[in-house]
């Protein structure tokens, strides 16, 4: 092998290594802003020459619309969700972008986006998971409450996240059916179970690392 083509290969391994050395790097950036809750921080690095040059396009769109759904600005997600929703996407990205689309659609009162989404849910999704969204959509976009009485029964049951979208659709269907003193009494529980799960994060905070 020449002196030249051994140069030219070993400038090649540097230059793959390098870019792989900066993927990870931008990666863990991003992990440690948003495990810290510095969103603003991370929309601004997102815009920066080494995230711009190292996170591909759909990665960066992506992360900055959970950063803007973490803030509550739900308006600015929705311009990004539906941008992704025009691109070109492969078959790992594609149920990603429409399950946020179905919840930001949902919670802007875009029924009829929302019931697009839902639509593809139920054709290429889980079951299980299409029949949550189905059951969310009619209790927010059709007022319905025919799902009550199931969820009471598996309330006692749930912990987690699944207690808390429990309480939530619970509060909402005592709602739809003009039931507002029920619907305050589960929309406190929720906060409550908010407020607590807020204590203990601020608790696990101030302990800080333990050594071994």
């Amino acid at each position: 092998m020449s002196l030249y083509m051994q140069i030219t290969i070993a400038l090649a391994a540097i230059l793959i290594l390098t870019d792989l050395i900066m993927r990870k790097v931008v990666s863990n950036r991003i992990t440690r802003y948003f495990s810290m809750g510095k969103y603003e921080e991370l929309l601004s690095y997102l815009d920066t020459f080494t995230a711009k040059n190292y996170l591909h396009p759909f990665n960066r769109d992506y992360v900055r619309m959970n950063a803007y759904m973490a803030l509550d600005q739900d308006d600015k997600a929705i311009e990004v969700v539906d941008k992704l929703l025009q691109a070109k996407l492969d078959k790992r990205q594609k149920p990603a972008v429409v399950d946020s689309a179905f919840t930001l659609y949902l919670d802007a009162g875009r029924y009829k986006d929302a019931k697009k989404m839902l639509a593809i849910i139920e054709k290429e999704g889980q079951k299980d998971y299409a029949e949550s969204c189905r059951e969310m959509y009619e209790i927010i976009a059709n007022k319905s409450s025919r799902y009550l009485d199931e969820m009471l029964e598996e309330l006692p049951e749930a912990t987690g996240e699944a207690k808390a979208q429990l309480l939530s659709l619970i509060a909402l269907q005592y709602r739809n059916r003009g039931q507002q003193a029920k619907y305050r009494m589960y929309t406190k529980q929720l906060e409550d179970m908010a407020k607590g799960g807020s204590q203990q994060a601020k608790a696990a905070d101030a302990k800080g690392p333990r050594n071994n």
